[in-house]
C-alpha cells in the first residue's frame, strides 16, 4: 500500500469520526437556548465559587442532556474542586467518551481523578495519553511527567501491599484534628496536638488505663495558651517536653521551641530555648534522642535546601545546644521533610516527607543512622502505612513493634465511597502494628534510685551511663529533679553506671540490658552509708585492664575520673585499694598481679593530681573470691578491683 493511499485512508477515517460525534455531541453551539441558558447560570455559581450550587445545576443539565459534553467538562471539574474524585472520575470519562479528541487536557484531569480514586491502571493509561498527545503547554507536561512517576509508585505499591491492622485511637481522636503524638519509654503516657480552633492548636496528654486502654485526653493547661501549642516531644521518663508555640512575645520567630519540666505534678513556665535554636524562621516539631541529648527539628532557616528542613543539634555539658546542622541531601530535599523520630535504638530514623519518591503527598520513611552519623537511602514504608492520604507523622514505641501515626486516611477513605458528598479533611491518631521487616531492635529502659542507707531519702548525686562496648556517655545527670534516673537504652549490650555524691563517695555497677522486649523497667537500687559511716568495701565494677596484664584499658577512665573527684573533695581522707583475680594461674603469679594491678590505679591517680601519700595498695590475689570458680560469669566477679576510704 503506498504511503498516499495510506493517507488517504486515515483522513477518510478521521472525517468519518468528526461526522459521527458532530451528529452525537451537543456543545455551545448546538444545545437549546433554555438549557444553554441554564448553563450560564451554573458556570456563574462554579466562577463564583459556589460550588455545591454550580454542582447541582450542571447535574441538572446533565441529566437532561447527557450528551451536553461542555456540561460534562464543567461538571467533572467542580467536583474535582470538592475533592469528589468518583464523581470527577465519571464525568471526565463522559467527556472522552463523547469525543476522545475534545480536549487533551482532560486525559491529565481524569488521571488526577482516577489516582485520587485508587484506580491506578486508568491512571497510568490516561496520564501517559496525555504526555504523549500534543498538547502545547511544557509546564503543564513537566508536571505529568513528575505525577507520572507518582502514580507508577502507587500501583507498584499497592501491589505489593502489606496486611496491617489500621486502628483508629477512638478514645483520643475527635471531630477535631488530633496529630503529632509523642510516648514516654514505658508506652504509658501519650502527649499530642490537637486543633482547637481554625487558628488555633492545644497540647494533650492521656495515659493508659489499668484496661491498657488510652484514658480520654486532657489539655495540659499550664502550657496553653491563646497562642498555639503543639507539636510536643515528651522525655522518656515523662519528666520534661520541647515543644512548638507560635507568635508568642518572647519569640524569635513565627514559630519556636520551648522547654517545660514537671514539677510537684504541675507544669513550669514553658522557656524558650534560645537564639541558638530559634530564629526569625520556622522552628518546629522536635525530637528528644540521646536521652536528651540530641534534638531534631524542623525549620526553614537559612541553610535549608527545599522547604522545610529536618536539622539536628547536640546538648552541651553546661546544657546549652550546639549551632544546628542541616540533616544533609540524604533526608532532605527541595520540598518538605518534617516530623523527625529517631527510635531509642539509635538506628531507624523515621520522618514525613513529599520530596521523596511516594503516593503525591507527604509519605512516611525511614533510614538507618550508623555510630558515625552516616545515613542510609531513606525507604519508603510502603502501602498500607502510606497511601494517596497525607501522612504527617510516625512513631514507633521503645520495643520497636508497634507504631503511631498521625493521617487523614478515614477521611480520604469516607471521600472514596461518597461520591456525590462533600466530606472535610480530619486527621486522626492510628495504631498499628509494624511488620517485621519494619521494626527496630527493641530498647530497655533502666530506673536508678539512690537512698541514704539510714533515713531512705533519695539521694541526689552526679549519675552516668556508659555503653561498654563503644565507652559511649548514654545519660549523664548532675542531680535528679525527683527521686530516681530514668535513661532509655538501647538493648543486648553491657553497661556501666557511675554514681557519685561527695559524701557518699562512689558507687559503680554493670548490667546487661537483653534484647527481649521489656514494659518494665530494669529497676536498681541502692542503699548507701555517709563515708564516715562506711565499714565495707566498695568494688570499682568499670575498671578494665588487658587479660593477665595490668594494663588499664581506656574504658576504665569514666570510674577513674570519678575516684579521682572523690578524692579531691575529701582532703581528709585516704584510700584502700585491693585487686583480686580469679584462680587461672597460679597463686604467686595471681597474687603478683593483683597488686600491680593496684598499683596501675594508683600510678594514674597521681597522674590526675592526688598525692601519693594518700593512697595505699594491696593485692590479695584469688584468695579472696566472691564466688566458687566454677564457671566464667563466677570468675568475672572475682576479678575485681575495691577500695575503701580511710580518715587520715
Amino acid at each position: 500500500m503506498t504511503t498516499i493511499k495510506l493517507k488517504l485512508i486515515l483522513l477518510i477515517q478521521t472525517l468519518l469520526w468528526a461526522g459521527v460525534y458532530s451528529q452525537s455531541v451537543v456543545d455551545l453551539k448546538t444545545a437549546p437556548k433554555k438549557l444553554l441558558k441554564n448553563y450560564n447560570k451554573a458556570d456563574l455559581l462554579y466562577k463564583s465559587n459556589e460550588l455545591e450550587k454550580a454542582k447541582n445545576g450542571f447535574e441538572q443539565i446533565c441529566l437532561k442532556e447527557p450528551r451536553f459534553i461542555h456540561a460534562q467538562l464543567k461538571l467533572g471539574s467542580v467536583c474535582f474542586e470538592l475533592e469528589q474524585w468518583l464523581c470527577a472520575e465519571e464525568h471526565y470519562q463522559k467527556v472522552l467518551d463523547l469525543n476522545p479528541n475534545f480536549d487533551q487536557k482532560v486525559h491529565y484531569a481524569l488521571a488526577l481523578s482516577a489516582y485520587h480514586s485508587e484506580h491506578f491502571a486508568l491512571a497510568k493509561k490516561e496520564i501517559n495519553t496525555f504526555i504523549n498527545s500534543d498538547y502545547n503547554n511544557p509546564e503543564l507536561k513537566q508536571k505529568a511527567n513528575s505525577i507520572s512517576k507518582t502514580i507508577h509508585f502507587a500501583d507498584s505499591a499497592y501491589n505489593f501491599k502489606t496486611t496491617l491492622n489500621l486502628v483508629s485511637l477512638s478514645s483520643l481522636n475527635t471531630s477535631m484534628s488530633e496529630y503529632l503524638p509523642s510516648l514516654t519509654a514505658d508506652g504509658k503516657t501519650m502527649i499530642f496536638t490537637r486543633r482547637v480552633g481554625p487558628l488555633n492548636e492545644d497540647l494533650m496528654i492521656s495515659h493508659l488505663d489499668d484496661g491498657n486502654q488510652w484514658a480520654e485526653a486532657q489539655p495540659i493547661t499550664e502550657l496553653n495558651s491563646i497562642y498555639n501549642e503543639g507539636a510536643p516531644a515528651i522525655s522518656p521518663d515523662g519528666q520534661w517536653i520541647v515543644f512548638t508555640s507560635c507568635n508568642k512575645e518572647d519569640g524569635y520567630g513565627g514559630c519556636d521551641l520551648y522547654i517545660s519540666y514537671l514539677q510537684d505534678r504541675q507544669w513550669t513556665s514553658a522557656r524558650n530555648l534560645g537564639d541558638v535554636i530559634n530564629t526569625p524562621a520556622y522552628e518546629a516539631q522536635p525530637c528528644i534522642a540521646d536521652n536528651g541529648q540530641t534534638l531534631y527539628f524542623t525549620s526553614t532557616r537559612k541553610g535549608t535546601m527545599g522547604g522545610k528542613d529536618i536539622w539536628v543539634s547536640k546538648r552541651k555539658k553546661d546544657h546549652s545546644w550546639t549551632k544546628p546542622k542541616n540533616c544533609g541531601p540524604i533526608i532532605n530535599t527541595e520540598k518538605d521533610e518534617q516530623c523527625p523520630f529517631l527510635h531509642p535504638n539509635e538506628s531507624k530514623f523515621y520522618f514525613s516527607s513529599d520530596g521523596h519518591i511516594g503516593f503525591g503527598k507527604s509519605d512516611l520513611f525511614c533510614c538507618q543512622i550508623d555510630s558515625k552519623g552516616q545515613w542510609s537511602e531513606a525507604v519508603n514504608l510502603g502501602y498500607p502505612i502510606n497511601g494517596i492520604y497525607e501522612d504527617l507523622s510516625l512513631i514507633v514505641n521503645y520495643t520497636g513493634d508497634k507504631a503511631y501515626k498521625a493521617s487523614d486516611l478515614y477521611s480520604q477513605q469516607f471521600k472514596l465511597k461518597s461520591k456525590n458528598q462533600t466530606i472535610s479533611t480530619n486527621i486522626d491518631l492510628i495504631e498499628f502494628d509494624l511488620p517485621t521487616e519494619l521494626q527496630a531492635l527493641a530498647s530497655s529502659f533502666v530506673e536508678i534510685r539512690m537512698k541514704d542507707k539510714k533515713t531512705l531519702k533519695p539521694i541526689q548525686g552526679k549519675l552516668s551511663i556508659y555503653d561498654t562496648t563503644d565507652h559511649r556517655l548514654i545519660y549523664e545527670s548532675d542531680k535528679s529533679n525527683n527521686d530516681h534516673y530514668f535513661a532509655v537504652i538501647p538493648g543486648q549490650r553491657y553497661y556501666a553506671i557511675h554514681f557519685y555524691h561527695p559524701d557518699y563517695g562512689l558507687y559503680s555497677y554493670s548490667f546487661l540490658a537483653e534484647k527481649n522486649k521489656r514494659t518494665q523497667p530494669i529497676r536498681i537500687e541502692q542503699l548507701l552509708d555517709k563515708i564516715q559511716d562506711q565499714e565495707e568495701s566498695f568494688i570499682l565494677r568499670n575498671l578494665f585492664f588487658t587479660s593477665g596484664s595490668y594494663e588499664i584499658l581506656s574504658a576504665s577512665e569514666p570510674e577513674l575520673n570519678y575516684l579521682a573527684d572523690l578524692l579531691k573533695g575529701n582532703p581528709s581522707y585516704s584510700i584502700l585499694i585491693t585487686g583480686h583475680t580469679d584462680d587461672i594461674g597460679t597463686e604467686d603469679s595471681n597474687l603478683e598481679l593483683s597488686k600491680k594491678r593496684a598499683e596501675s590505679i594508683k600510678s594514674r591517680l597521681i597522674l590526675m593530681g592526688i598525692e601519693a601519700d594518700r593512697i595505699i595498695t594491696d593485692g590479695k590475689g584469688e584468695s579472696q573470691p566472691l564466688e566458687a570458680n566454677l564457671n566464667e560469669e563466677a570468675r568475672s566477679k572475682n576479678r575485681r578491683v575495691e577500695y575503701k576510704l580511710k580518715k587520715h
